[in-house]
């Protein structure tokens, strides 16, 4: 049930159109206690009035449409059948309101669970359960033109919707619920805008849009080769994309070269700079940057072979460990295929005593292998594999795996560093976990740059036909790489997914990344409380980048959160454009508060921990004031360490933790913390290093900014 099941637009929407009909049906999919799809359901109208609808959908009677969904007789009804007895997460999907999700406990028989949107979602009479985007589309330079047919598409994960600018450039987007959105906005004549917005609570957000003109084209002929006679290339990938720092988020131009080779790039601002890719499946992915719009018209390529480059992922299932190997170009042979028991530096230097490995062709994808292989035991073991393309070009890859890692796939970032793109754990398996690059995201560190003048796959031109020669050519065979692995979760208090690994080599991050992690669902009663984490390896414990916006999607059983690039180095990542070094980092997905949510109404900062003394092996404590970080009672390996902090004290709050000696043995950063709340933290006992300390007296000392916030330190002591 839901007052906003069907609107009136919707209803003008399926008049003579079934197929908009059937779009507006709600559904119910049902998934058991090990997160396996038992049962899916549309909400089908009851046969009364199933009849008259599908008339009135014919004849185009909107009116008797919206009557009939709304009637009593007409609420929608769904039936699952062959379920068994037992705990299940039901999802349930209605175009025009958020997913919902719940738990629900089946008896043997029949069982009736009903669901009302506006109570089931937090509201009631007159309390909004969905958001709203809502604004203008307005030329930039003259602010009183109205945009009258722009496009606005607005996307997150499991939901992408277009509606198009009325003639005030007026546009609304509803049905929302919580989390972060991708937006793009296009109109005739004017330049592409990439923007996001966040909706953190249900209400309508302005979001009013103001477009350059973009009357200036870039135009170029691809060429397969050009001696000794020219051959020109039909369907190369041109990618456009604005140089400009600056920019929270960039839009992607893109165009297709014609059976003359030949393509054209519109809506480009005239004096800014451009940087173009061009994509060919085999070919090597390069660009060329600082072409300047208005200045250059023109630019042509000759296309290059690549070296042979593979993509490798594997899952574990059981004790076996499947490969999938994809060629980045066609080779004339299969790529032969060896792992030993050792690590891949080892495997480099000697492949002596390996064992061969046999791949079988995957019929469905060209360019792709299968293997399977066998782990006796739970040690580290490293696969070969080696390709040679038709040129005679070798390329040995080597992929690290053990049981305790079930899934990993690296994958250059060709295409992702054009115009970004998802990298998939599992993109065909039961894990939709994901890491996804905006357009600009990641930029490549090794490749050098040289002078367009010094480049001979491309030749740059001005409208009036004269070389150019002020862009630099970039790049050749990519090298950026990334890696994404999971290992199963363990007993940390609130995690609620397996441990995620995102490493990058040869690049930078330079725009915001989304992370999307797959959760357990049967251990999730309140997905509120849901929020992404990363293992700092310095203070050995899992903290939240920044403020985030979750997104939750419990159709597909992830949560998403955007991770903000200035702050990636502290989650083990470099932002600067020197950053050439393997950079790594976990992320898990927790069910515990990230924000304080008891106030505390005192003028005096305080602080005590409990248990104390205390030992270091697993317990359970109670929290009075659930808050920051706090389960009511949660699970823990050292001691509780609760604050209370004035509102007068808001700021970066640190805790410094010395033996009995002076020397500094832990810091926990807690970050920054909004005064009138109580927080806590557990201190599990370890050093710096990650080693449990020995048994005796520490002292505790608690700063807000750089002032301490106690005169006395706090006195803690771990018995043994």
């Amino acid at each position: 049930m839901g007052q906003k099941i069907i609107t009136a637009k919707d209803a003008e929407a399926m008049k003579n159109n079934f197929d908009a009909f059937i779009d507006i049906i709600p559904t119910v999919v049902l998934y058991d206690s090990a997160g396996k799809l038992t049962g899916f359901s549309m909400e089908v109208p009851p046969p009364a009035v199933f009849g008259q609808m599908l008339a009135a959908v014919a004849t185009g009677d909107a009116t008797t449409l919206m009557n009939l969904f709304t009637s009593e007789a007409g609420k929608p009804v769904y039936v699952i059948p062959y379920q068994k007895p037992g705990t299940y997460s039901m999802v349930v999907y209605s175009p025009n309101y958020p997913i919902y999700s719940q738990q629900i406990t089946l008896a043997a028989g029949d069982n009736i669970v009903n669901i009302n949107f506006e109570t089931a979602l937090g509201g009631g009479e007159n309390v909004p359960v969905t958001a709203t985007i809502s604004g203008t589309i307005t030329d930039k330079d003259n602010p009183a033109a109205k945009l009258a047919g722009a496009s606005i598409t607005l996307k997150t994960r499991g939901f992408e919707k277009t509606v198009t600018a009325d003639s005030d450039g007026k546009y609304s987007i509803e049905g929302l619920g919580l989390g972060l959105y991708y937006m793009g906005v296009s109109a005739s004549g004017y330049a592409l805008k990439a923007d996001k917005v966040s909706i953190s609570e249900y209400k309508t957000i302005t979001k009013d849009i103001a477009l350059p003109a973009g009357g200036e084209s870039l135009t170029g002929t691809v060429y397969a080769r050009k001696f000794p006679s020219p051959l020109v290339y039909e369907g190369a990938k041109i990618v456009v994309v604005l140089e400009d720092v600056t920019e929270t988020m960039l839009a992607a131009y893109t165009a297709t070269s014609d059976s003359d080779g030949k393509y054209t790039i519109n809506g480009l601002i005239n004096g800014k700079k451009y940087r173009l890719f061009v994509i060919v499946p085999g070919k090597k992915v390069e660009a060329i940057s600082g072409l300047t719009a208005g200045l250059v018209s023109g630019v042509d390529f000759t296309l290059k072979d690549m070296l042979p480059e593979l993509n490798v992922k594997f899952i574990i299932d059981g004790s076996n460990v499947t490969f999938n190997i994809f060629s980045l170009k066609t080779l004339p042979t299969a790529p032969t295929v060896l792992h030993k028991k050792v690590d891949k530096a080892s495997l480099q230097q000697s492949d002596g005593g390996a064992t061969a490995d046999t791949l079988t062709a995957v019929t469905t994808s060209s360019d792709t292998w299968t293997c399977v292989v066998p782990l006796p035991d739970s040690d580290l073991y490293t696969m070969k594999v080696s390709a040679t393309d038709s040129a005679g070009q070798l390329i040995d890859k080597y992929i690290e795996f053990k049981l305790a890692t079930t899934a990993k796939i690296e994958v250059l970032l060709n295409e992702i560093l054009a115009e970004g793109g998802d990298v998939n754990i599992d993109e065909t398996g039961t894990d939709p976990s994901a890491v996804t690059v905006p357009v600009g995201g990641i930029e490549e560190t090794s490749s050098g740059a040289t002078n367009l003048a010094d480049n001979s796959s491309f030749s740059a031109y001005t409208a009036t036909g004269e070389k150019y020669y002020g862009a630099m050519a970039i790049g050749g065979a990519t090298s950026a790489l990334m890696s994404f692995s999971k290992q199963a979760q363990t007993t940390t208090t609130g995690m609620v997914s397996d441990i995620y690994e995102v490493s990058l080599e040869n690049a930078s991050i330079e725009k915001d990344l989304l992370v999307t992690l797959y959760y357990d669902r049967a251990s999730v009663t309140d997905n509120t409380l849901l929020n992404i984490r990363y293992y700092d390896t310095a203070t050995s414990e899992w903290k939240i980048i920044g403020d985030q916006q979750i997104t939750i999607n419990p159709l597909d059983g992830t949560v998403s959160a955007e991770m903000d690039s200035t702050k990636f180095s502290s989650a083990g990542f470099g932002s600067l454009a020197n950053a050439m070094a393997t950079q790594s980092s976990q992320f898990a997905v927790f069910n515990i508060k990230t924000t304080a949510n008891d106030d505390y109404a005192g003028t005096e900062f305080t602080m005590y921990n409990f248990p104390n003394p205390f030992d270091l092996n697993s317990k359970t404590v109670t929290i009075t004031n659930p808050s920051a970080t706090a389960q009511a009672n949660p699970n823990i390996t050292g001691t509780m360490l609760k604050y209370s902090l004035p509102s007068t004290m808001s700021g970066a709050v640190k805790l410094y933790i010395y033996n009995v000696a002076g020397e500094l043995v832990r810091t926990i950063d807690e970050g920054t913390k909004t005064g009138g709340f109580y927080y806590y933290v557990e201190w599990d006992g370890k050093n710096k290093d990650g080693a449990s300390c020995a048994s005796g007296v520490y002292f505790l000392i608690p700063k807000v900014g750089d002032k301490k916030a106690l005169d006395k330190p706090v006195k803690l002591a771990i018995i043994k």
